[in-house]
């Protein structure tokens, strides 16, 4: 049996994309919270997650995540993490909000093991978050001399 792994940490975001060389590509990473224009908010997010551990983990992965306490959204998966490589895409998932608070998301790699939480993040109205905004001002264009 497998080792399970220890999360270390998580980092949240739009999409994630792994290039031929296996690098992640992170993308619209989120910094201390999300800001939305209205509730309720559709979502759809990504968990990029490092993990601690010293063998490959090939095995059952059950995922949740919360607002404050509730459960909005849960699933089961297979994953394989290898030791050299302790990192794992977690793919996105489409979340309904439908208030603000704070959302949380967690692993687990047994049925009776216990929640990691890989992320934690607060969501907020800011009405003018889907807006774009104009600039005050602008310079004008930099036209080198001739």
């Amino acid at each position: 049996m497998s080792e399970s792994p220890k999360v270390r940490f998580g980092i949240l975001c739009e999409d994630i994309r792994r290039e031929d060389n296996g690098k992640l590509i992170l993308i619209g990473v989120f910094g201390d919270a999300i800001l939305v224009k209205e509730f309720p908010a559709l979502l759809t997010l990504a968990n990029a997650v490092w993990f601690d551990l010293s063998t490959p983990f090939d095995g059952p992965l059950w995922s949740q995540v919360l607002l404050d306490d509730a459960q909005i959204a849960a699933a089961k998966a297979m994953a394989v993490i290898e030791a050299g490589r302790p990192v794992m895409a977690i793919q996105p998932i489409p979340l309904r909000v439908p208030k603000e608070g704070v959302l949380s998301f967690q692993l687990k790699f047994s049925e009776d093991g216990d929640w990691q939480t890989t992320t934690t993040v607060p969501i907020r109205l800011n009405p003018s978050a889907g807006a774009l905004q104009q600039p005050v001002s602008q310079s004008p264009p930099i036209v080198p001399p001739s």
